[in-house]
């Protein structure tokens, strides 16, 4: 019985790395689809303005938002950008590219 509770452990461990970076992946999924949907509002916005009435009493800044909106997909953007692991630089053995024997 031991034997099997080492077994059935040693497999959930060995699962828990692939669960870990499928939810990396539905995350960077979900801010995509986040960066995409803003898109979208911005160009709502800009429908708003155009529809707006430059001298009413009170009125939006539409600039201001979408300065705003433009500065949340650039953090979306720069997030999804960076590599999920990060390669740190090492040494690199050169290949000869010579093939060749005499023999």
């Amino acid at each position: 019985m031991l034997k099997l509770k080492k077994i059935v452990l040693l497999t959930c461990l060995c699962g828990l790395p692939q669960y870990a970076i499928a939810d990396v992946w539905a995350e960077r999924q979900a801010l995509a689809a986040v960066k995409l949907a803003l898109s979208d509002v911005e160009a709502l916005v800009a429908t708003a303005k155009g529809q707006s009435n430059p001298e009413d009493r009170m009125t939006f800044n539409y600039m201001t938002l979408i300065k705003e909106l433009r500065t949340i997909q650039g953090g979306i953007g720069t997030h999804l950008s960076v590599p999920m692991n990060p390669v740190s630089p090492s040494t690199f053995n050169v290949l000869s590219a010579d093939y060749t024997v005499q023999n």
